[in-house]
């Protein structure tokens, strides 16, 4: 479903629904199971159902957790068109977080488009937008949030010196409609990332040793 135009793209009535369409299919079954502990106590009925339950909120959440999804990153792409033109070969969807950030609803603080300059990595979303460039980057790694949990993803992490001050700037792929899509892009994503430090360190022997006053975050 499109957008409306000058509706909020990462909003939070998306970050609840991302919640609550995976709960309408699995509470029901922890109901069930209740129900059937109350009627018949620990019947073999009552374990499959109680046992079915976090396999169905598990594939629920898999399956709908990125609730418009698609939508959203149709949006962005149009605001990213409207701003700068761009390949799409050198964009990736992504959701991302500060490491100050916190929320019940959903580990993404913004989403957006990770987009592959050639010295630096930029991040255009609806309310971040930063550039980290190449010689800030100390490591890329991979770190867990609350998806790494039910084995459905989890953070790339790319660290380094922002501001002086060393910090860490986090994103997963959204590029895929589900989270089961998406986990299998997080070492892909990280590959990527390295794959392009790497590179561009190599063609150009300067910046093995940037300065500190070359290390910033915009």
């Amino acid at each position: 479903m499109p957008l409306m135009s000058g509706e909020p793209i990462w909003s939070v009535g998306r970050k609840w629904m991302g919640n609550l369409i995976p709960a309408l299919f699995s509470v029901p079954v922890l109901i069930l199971a209740l129900w059937l502990y109350q009627k018949q106590g620990f019947s073999s009925a009552t374990w499959v159902t109680l046992c079915a339950f976090p396999g169905v909120a598990w594939v629920s959440v898999g399956l709908f957790g990125l609730y418009a999804n698609e939508a959203m990153r149709e949006a962005m792409a149009q605001r990213l068109q409207r701003a700068r033109a761009i390949r799409r070969d050198a964009i990736v969807f992504v959701g991302a977080a500060t490491p100050a950030y916190r929320s019940a609803l959903d580990p993404h603080e913004d989403v957006g488009f990770l987009i592959f300059d050639p010295d630096a990595l930029e991040f255009f979303g609806e309310k971040l937008q930063l550039t980290i460039t190449r010689e800030q980057i100390q490591a890329v790694r991979l770190r867990m949030n609350p998806h790494s949990v039910l084995g459905l993803g989890g953070w790339v992490s790319i660290e380094g010196l922002f501001g002086g001050e060393p910090g860490r700037f986090l994103i997963e792929s959204r590029n895929r409609g589900t989270l089961f899509g998406n986990r299998w892009d997080r070492r892909r994503l990280l590959a990527r990332i390295r794959a392009w430090h790497e590179s561009q360190k190599e063609s150009d022997p300067s910046s093995e040793e940037p300065g500190p006053a070359t290390r910033r975050v915009q």
